[in-house]
């Protein structure tokens, strides 16, 4: 018997938060969705990802453990755990290692392998078309009050919400922008209305990494006593840092060497934001660090440069019957672990506000203006204290009290400050957000 469709929701981009949106909305057999996927084909982008314990909650609940356990580095124990260890690499040997100790830990995946697990659970109930690169929309006038999806290759959709979840780049974002700020525009708000328009490019961090994975039987060969072949590690200097895990149980090593140049941060960065490298690009670069960091450096084979972009605070995500998600509404730098956990919880609170009894064609715009009321505030906290974080890990001050200054200082002196400035990530949960979230929808369709 076929369910009459109380919702058509549109999702552009078949990302992680993407994906966990429309797993979310698959619960509801009157909500139709259908995921739109710029490229021909799912490939994998940034290698690896943590999760932390509040995300990995919404996993759960989704019923996606199990299968992404499989794929996950380890099954580790929801207790107190050293997840990371942090240590001085810009000298020979550090002598005050840090251990960064949380109540649960950080399960890392391979990106591409935690995406497949979430495509293959979610085209048993809904449909990814790929080739869709979203070029703009326009919402329709009544009697129909559609949404109009215009692609790249001339075709058209239709729905009755949109979500952008298409990241940093995002054509939703770039579209829902202008339109708010011409309409604040024309009702003379011209500086907010620039504000706007300020929010649609990204900006630069100011941030380099450069990013590999390579064979744990690689590192095992040159070093078989390596720390972080069994370690999720941070090797920590003045300006850079270089950070290792393992992934696919043991079996690979994630890589990533982060150059910092503070004072150009929200500036233009000249140069392709992603292109192919070589480890001579980084050897000069970390030529004076301990071993263990360079014993990593000689095992790869194939690096990638980033350039990390950000998308400033944006005094919202939803327009109309439009919201955004991830990246394409708070791109983050990576030193929280937390920009994929981010768009889970996102992606999770969206489909609860739309899954509600309450929301309807009529009712949705209030479902979306909660979900931004709740998740912009917090989502942009957690980008301020990824920052931060940043700063921390490379000793820049001054919110890293200037460490840095003192060529001694050691890693556990600062210790205390990026666990408190992180502490978030284990010690609070995305259930209370969510059940406040529906009692607000509930309280508002009662009026």
């Amino acid at each position: 018997m076929q369910v009459e469709k109380r919702l058509r929701v549109a999702i552009c981009g078949a990302g992680i938060g993407g994906l966990t949106c429309a797993l979310g909305l698959a619960r509801y057999p009157d909500i139709e969705t259908t995921v739109y996927e710029s490229s021909a084909n799912l490939t994998e982008v940034g290698a690896g990802i943590g999760l932390w314990p509040r995300p990995w909650k919404v996993i759960r609940q989704l019923g996606l453990e199990q299968d992404l356990l499989k794929v996950a580095q380890k099954i580790p124990p929801d207790e107190l755990v050293a997840t990371f260890e942090l240590r001085r690499g810009d000298i020979k040997q550090s002598q005050c290692p840090y251990r960064l100790v949380t109540k649960g830990p950080l399960r890392t995946f391979h990106r591409a392998a935690f995406q497949q697990v979430l495509v293959q659970k979610f085209v048993k109930t809904g449909q990814i078309q790929y080739s869709k690169r979203l070029r703009g929309y326009r919402s329709l006038e009544a009697p129909s009050r559609k949404i109009e999806l215009v692609f790249e290759d001339g075709s058209l959709a239709f729905c009755d919400v949109l979500i952008g979840a298409d990241g940093v780049k995002s054509a939703v974002r770039a579209t829902m922008l202008t339109a708010e700020a011409k309409l604040l525009s024309s009702n003379g708000h011209s500086a907010e209305a620039n504000e706007l328009l300020g929010c649609i490019r990204p900006s630069w961090s100011g941030q380099i990494v450069y990013r590999a994975v390579f064979a744990t039987e690689a590192l095992r060969m040159r070093s078989p006593h390596h720390r972080a072949i069994h370690q999720a590690t941070m090797y920590l200097g003045k300006d850079s840092f270089i950070i290792a895990y393992p992934l696919a149980q043991n079996k690979l090593i994630n890589f990533g060497a982060f150059v910092m140049r503070h004072d150009l941060e929200n500036t233009e960065y000249d140069g392709p934001w992603v292109e192919k490298s070589s480890k001579d690009d980084i050897l000069v670069r970390f030529a004076a660090w301990e071993q263990e960091a360079k014993d990593l450096i000689d095992c790869i084979d194939t690096l990638s440069k980033w350039a990390i972009h950000c998308v400033r605070p944006i005094p919202t995500y939803v327009g109309g019957r439009v919201a955004l998600l991830g990246d394409a509404a708070h791109a983050m730098t990576p030193h929280q672990g937390s920009g994929a956990g981010q768009a889970i919880e996102d992606g999770f609170m969206l489909s609860s506000l739309l899954g509600s009894s309450y929301t309807t064609r009529e009712t949705v715009s209030e479902a979306l203006r909660i979900y931004d009321t709740i998740r912009r505030p917090f989502s942009q906290d957690v980008a301020r204290r990824s920052r931060i974080n940043g700063r921390y890990l490379s000793f820049a001050g001054p919110e890293a009290g200037n460490c840095g200054e003192d060529e001694v200082l050691e890693v556990s002196e600062l210790g205390e400050a990026i666990t408190k400035n992180w502490e978030w990530a284990w010690i609070s949960t995305v259930d209370d957000t969510v059940d406040d979230a529906l009692t607000m929808l509930f309280e508002s369709c009662r009026k």
